[in-house]
């Protein structure tokens, strides 16, 4: 007999497989070698995609708090960047697993849309890694200047990071959102569960 978690498993690939054909030898997505195709013997991308989709908004989140919050900038400190660049390298590594998933399926408007709204989401992230690094950078040579937030210049630069931070943070959230919510609409759209 199989366990509640074996026949869920057992359904999901069968709602999965219900849309795969047999790709040709020069099918789209063929995997580069940057990340896996399947784990497990299951498709990757639904399994790797949970990377971004958590890290991302973690991300964004501490970077906010650092940009916004000098106690907390100062408690986060290399956390932060780190975060965002691990995430920004998740990102290539779901685009890679889903290009390959899509080469093996029939492709569809929705999939399309939901590539697209993945392209654009590295632009995001790049750009909060890149914020991240800078507020980390900023707050290290504060620290070893002893710079104060009494100076105009000082408060312009504060207000700078936090506008950026904010900017880049909802951005990024939203774009993840938005790639989420396409990629749950291409794979559940006509189906007895998503109707």
């Amino acid at each position: 007999m199989r366990s509640p978690a074996e026949h869920a498993a057992t359904t999901l690939l069968s709602a999965a497989t219900a849309h795969v054909v047999t790709p040709s030898a020069s099918a789209r997505g063929t995997p580069s070698g940057l990340g896996p195709a399947t784990i497990g013997g299951l498709p990757a991308h639904p399994l790797i995609v949970h990377v971004p989709v958590v890290l991302i908004p973690l991300a964004s989140l501490a970077l906010v708090l650092a940009a916004v919050w000098p106690a907390a900038r100062r408690k986060l400190s290399w956390f932060t960047p780190t975060l965002a660049l691990v995430a920004l390298a998740s990102v290539p590594l779901a685009t890679e697993s889903g290009e390959w998933l899509s080469g093996q399926m029939r492709f569809t408007p929705l999939i399309e849309e939901h590539e697209e709204l993945a392209e654009g989401l590295l632009i995001w992230i790049a750009g909060l890694a890149v914020w991240a690094l800078l507020v980390f950078g900023l707050d290290t040579w504060e620290q070893r200047k002893g710079l104060e937030l009494r100076s105009p210049l000082r408060r312009g630069i504060a207000v700078a990071t936090v506008v950026g931070a904010l900017a880049l943070s909802a951005g990024s959230v939203t774009q993840i959102y938005l790639v989420g919510e396409s990629g749950a609409g291409a794979v559940w759209t006509g189906t007895a569960a998503g109707r």
